[in-house]
Protein backbone atom coordinates (compact mmCIF):
# COMPACT_ATOMS: atom_id res chain seq x y z
CA UNK A 1 0.00 0.00 0.00
CA UNK A 2 2.63 2.36 1.01
CA UNK A 3 4.45 1.87 -2.40
CA UNK A 4 1.50 2.48 -4.20
CA UNK A 5 0.96 5.45 -2.19
CA UNK A 6 4.69 6.80 -3.43
CA UNK A 7 4.13 5.89 -6.96
CA UNK A 8 1.01 8.13 -7.02
CA UNK A 9 2.90 10.84 -5.31
CA UNK A 10 5.96 10.90 -7.80
CA UNK A 11 3.80 10.42 -10.71
CA UNK A 12 2.01 13.71 -8.97
CA UNK A 13 5.38 15.27 -9.06
CA UNK A 14 6.57 15.02 -12.86
CA UNK A 15 3.60 16.33 -13.60
CA UNK A 16 3.94 19.40 -11.22
CA UNK A 17 7.11 19.89 -12.44
CA UNK A 18 6.13 21.27 -15.59
CA UNK A 19 3.43 23.67 -14.18
CA UNK A 20 1.90 26.43 -16.02
CA UNK A 21 4.51 26.56 -19.00
CA UNK A 22 3.94 22.60 -19.80
CA UNK A 23 3.57 23.73 -23.43
CA UNK A 24 7.21 24.89 -23.32
CA UNK A 25 8.48 21.76 -22.21
CA UNK A 26 10.07 21.01 -25.64
CA UNK A 27 11.44 24.29 -26.19
CA UNK A 28 13.75 24.31 -23.07
CA UNK A 29 17.06 27.18 -22.84
CA UNK A 30 19.77 26.06 -21.08
CA UNK A 31 21.27 29.79 -21.04
CA UNK A 32 25.03 28.86 -21.52
CA UNK A 33 24.40 25.06 -19.98
CA UNK A 34 27.53 23.72 -22.30
CA UNK A 35 29.55 26.99 -22.63
CA UNK A 36 31.88 24.91 -20.36
CA UNK A 37 34.16 21.78 -21.45
CA UNK A 38 32.24 19.12 -20.13
CA UNK A 39 34.76 16.61 -18.21
CA UNK A 40 34.11 12.71 -18.78
CA UNK A 41 35.83 11.62 -15.66
CA UNK A 42 34.69 13.14 -12.50
CA UNK A 43 36.35 12.63 -8.75
CA UNK A 44 33.37 10.09 -7.21
CA UNK A 45 34.71 11.99 -3.56
CA UNK A 46 36.47 14.42 -4.00
CA UNK A 47 37.32 14.97 -0.27
CA UNK A 48 39.38 11.66 -0.62
CA UNK A 49 41.89 13.06 -3.23
CA UNK A 50 44.73 14.00 -0.72
CA UNK A 51 44.57 9.83 0.60
CA UNK A 52 43.97 8.48 -2.19
CA UNK A 53 41.18 6.60 -1.62
CA UNK A 54 38.70 8.47 -4.24
CA UNK A 55 37.94 6.84 -7.53
CA UNK A 56 37.00 7.47 -11.00
CA UNK A 57 33.72 7.84 -11.67
CA UNK A 58 32.23 7.72 -15.56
Amino acid sequence: MGALLVGALALEAQHAALGRYWRDAGHAEFGGFLDQPVHAFARRDAGQQMHGAGGLAL
